[in-house]
């Protein structure tokens, strides 16, 4: 049997046998990471879960992708890795490897339990990534194969044995988010106009790097009255009024955001209460006709 072979042959001796019907999710977590920035260290943990959870399980194949041009496997201290870090539960390890051969970012990881099935939920293993470049936004996925490379000698996939049965279930990914160089930028929107009595809703998600934004504060002269991760606040008139807008008039508004790291960055606009729906202008016609010209009304920005 040739080197290539044998885990294979390993793996297809741990599914012999009996099985349960309920399938197993191979999970990444987190399933969402976000402010990366070239140099940071981050952790993906792949799980194996099922609902409810007990489901006996002997084996898994994890095969992980991910872009290599922006990300890199490495070990605790930062270093580049050929291995990841293998869980507990699952003690006989058949393969563990980062795939470095010019296709891509790839891991390929089997390990079973030679002694019996091992209940869900549990930690089939953890990647150590380190951010390589700046980026936007990628994906690391558990891929559901086959996925063939070098040249179509391995075929890739991700599942989970209990003996003889495959316990099909959802392959998870995780959504990486970064800030491609963007500064941190704070737009509240508007400027807002109001008829009198009428609610208002502020609209921040013009801000930018929004993946980087955890925390959006709005402000209604100089009083917090929104502080939280969304990015738009909704206030009745019976609010405005809690707040001190007494009537026809134009009032401050602020957005503050704040990053993962503490950074902030500060937006100003301006609502204005009137007592007709949008403001009006005289335009003079010929013959010194004079007409009300209803103006275009601004409204929130949105991305």
């Amino acid at each position: 049997m040739s080197r290539a072979s044998w885990p294979t042959a390993v793996f297809l001796a741990l599914v012999c046998g009996s099985a349960l019907a309920v399938p197993v999710d191979l999970t990444l977590e987190p399933d969402a990471a976000s402010g990366l920035h070239a140099g940071d260290l981050f952790t993906l943990d792949v799980w194996a879960r099922s609902s409810p959870p007990g489901q006996g399980v002997t084996a898994v194949q994890a095969y992980i992708t991910y872009d290599d041009t922006l990300l890199e496997v490495v070990d605790g201290s930062g270093d580049p890795a050929v291995t990841i870090t293998p869980g507990a539960a699952l003690p006989n390890v058949i393969r563990n490897e980062v795939l470095n051969d010019g296709l891509g970012g790839g891991i390929y990881y089997s390990a079973g339990n030679l002694s019996g099935s091992v209940p869900t939920d549990f930690l089939v293993a953890s990647i150590n990534f380190k951010v390589t470049a700046e980026f936007s936004d990628t994906v690391v996925s558990l891929a559901a194969g086959p996925e063939l490379r070098n040249d179509g000698a391995l075929s890739c996939k991700s599942m989970v044995a209990n003996w003889i049965e495959t316990l099909a279930g959802e392959l998870g990914s995780a959504v990486l988010y970064g800030s491609e160089g963007q500064e941190l930028a704070a737009d509240p929107g508007g400027p807002y106009w109001i008829v009198l009595s009428d609610s208002v809703t502020f609209d921040g998600t013009g801000s930018i790097p929004p993946s980087d934004i955890v925390e959006y504060l709005w402000t209604l002269l100089g009083q917090e009255i929104y502080r939280g991760p969304d990015p738009t606040a909704t206030l009745t008139w019976d609010d405005l009024v809690g707040y001190g807008v007494s009537g026809i008039g134009t009032y401050e508004v602020s957005l503050l955001v704040q990053n993962e790291a503490g950074d902030t960055a500060l937006g100003r606009m301006t609502l204005t209460v009137t007592q007709i729906p949008e403001p009006l202008s005289l335009t003079l016609l010929g013959g010194g006709l004079v007409v009300l010209v209803r103006r275009r009304r601004k409204c929130p920005r949105r991305p």
